[in-house]
Formats: structure tokens, sequence, C-alpha cells
């Protein structure tokens, strides 16, 4: 009985090891010029394990998943982002600074004096109350065609977001690709991804991107909303239309006529390199180009 006892114990004892065997650390994040704390920065660890700051700026992690030659990248919208690669975990940056970006309006260069330049708005163009009910880890995309062979910059994104599960203000990011050649797929990003979230809960979510000076691809492009893993959102589901639905940001789509936007479609991606089409809808996503117009 005794030895039984012992034994009762002693897993007792180190089970806890075994469950709480994280070890935290925590990196404050502030602003460069004011150096206020930074709200909704965000630590990724080679891409795939992404830790965001609490209201204290604060952002705890787990150091037991940080090895020498990992690549850390401290980012937050409106902020110029800062990578470094790790020579020593015991010597990681207990504060990091971030440089808050200028949007000064990157022109596109012309030789003629004559030409001028304009804002189009390019996507979507039908609009809709339908909601897709999106799942954690998960890629949605436009494709924005440039049948014009318009010459010019990507100015801004925006997306027409959903708050069917309560979930309008959970993480997403915000991706940038061409198209691959010879296919209806993406292809090379544009853009580092942006970790964003659309904490004003407004219907359109936009960013201005016209600092990276990207230049609008003669194939077109793709805009692509991707959630977070699920770990990032609540675990309390909603009711929504009657369905019980994870707490996973909502996008707004259209089932359109060819006639509107023939030549744009929407994908669907599970996985890095994994694309499948999404027949029969238009995600709501839009871009704003400056462009020469002669």
């Amino acid at each position: 009985m005794n030895i039984s006892m012992k034994g009762f114990l002693l897993v007792f004892l180190y089970c806890p090891l075994f469950i709480f065997g994280q070890e935290k650390r925590s990196i404050k994040v502030t602003d460069a010029s004011t150096k206020a704390v930074i709200l909704n920065a965000n630590l990724s660890i080679n891409k795939a394990d992404y830790y965001p700051s609490d209201e204290n700026g604060n952002i705890q992690f787990d150091i037991t998943k940080v090895k020498k030659g990992d690549s850390l990248s401290v980012s937050c919208m409106g902020y110029l982002t800062v990578k470094f690669v790790v020579e020593n975990t015991s010597l990681l940056p207990q504060e990091v600074s971030l440089n808050p970006i200028v949007y000064e309006l990157n022109e596109v260069n012309v030789t003629n004096k004559n030409v001028k330049q304009k804002e189009l708005t390019l996507g979507t163009k039908a609009f809709s109350i339908s909601q897709e009910f999106t799942h954690a880890s998960t890629k949605y995309g436009l494709y924005i065609n440039n049948n014009e062979k318009l010459i010019g910059i990507i100015k801004e994104i925006r997306i027409h977001m959903r708050n069917g599960a309560k979930s309008i203000d959970m993480p997403f990011k915000i991706r940038l690709f061409a198209r691959k050649p010879n296919s209806k797929y993406p292809g090379d990003e544009l853009m580092d991804e942006i970790i964003a979230a659309n904490l004003k809960g407004k219907s359109w979510f936009s960013i201005d991107i016209s600092h990276l000076n990207i230049r609008l691809p003669e194939d077109g492009f793709f805009i692509v909303f991707q959630t977070m893993p699920s770990e990032y959102y609540s675990k309390v589901p909603k009711k929504a239309h009657g369905w019980t639905i994870a707490r996973v940001p909502g996008l707004a789509f259209t089932s359109f006529p060819k006639s509107v936007n023939k030549d744009n479609y929407s994908v669907i991606g599970i996985g890095e390199n994994n694309w499948m089409s999404k027949k029969n809808l238009e995600y709501q996503m839009q871009a704003t180009v400056l462009v020469n117009n002669k």
C-alpha cells in the first residue's frame, strides 16, 4: 500500500513538469519616436509561430521554441519590421523599438511631362451581404486582372469583412502575390506578409502600402486574406444563422454576373502552395492603384 502511494505521489509531482514545461520570455515593443508601448505588435519565429503583444506592449513567448540560427521578426501595422537572427538565446533583447512608417507616396517615374497620374480602384465591383465563414490557417484570395496593361503602383488594399462570428477584430494576415507564369494561381510574393487586426470593427478594412512602391504586375495580382492558426482564436464558438462556428474573422463575397468582373476570380489555399479555384463567388477585395494617365 505504501509503495503504491509513493508511486502515486511521484506521478503527481512530476506530471506538472510536462504540462507546464514551457519557459516564458518577454519582449517589450515600443515606438522608437515616442518611446510609448505599441499594442497589437507580433513576434514571429521562422514565420511559423506567432505571438501577439498584450495591453502593456509585452510579447510573451516560449523560449524553448527558439534556437540558434532562427529568424525572429517583430512587426506591427504602421511600423517598419525589425528582423534578427538568433546567435544566443540567453542574449535576446528585452525591448525592441519600431520606427513608424512615413507614408509618402512614391510616384511612378515618368519621362514625359505631359503624363499625369490618377487613382483607380480595381477588384470587386458587385456587392452583397453574403458571408464566407472562414477556417483557421486558410488563405482566401482574389485575382485582379491587368488586361489594360496599366503602369503604376499599388497604393492601398481594401478587404470587406463580416462579423457573423463576432470575430471581426481577430487577427489575420494580408499577402500580395503575382500570378504564377502559365498558371491561374498565386506565384511570387510581392511583399512581406502583414499581420493586422480590424480593431475598429469597420466593414471595410484598408491598409496603405504606398510606401512599399509595389509595381502593378503586367499579368495581374492576387490579394490574399489569410487566417491565423486556431490558437489565435477564441475557443468559445458562437452561433450564427443557426450554426455553431469558431470565432475566425469572416469575409464578404458576392455571386457575381460574369459581365461585371469576367476576368477576376477567387481562390482558396490550405498549406503553402496548395490552391484551388472557388467557383461562383467573388471575395470582396479591392486595390487602389496610382497609374499613369496620358
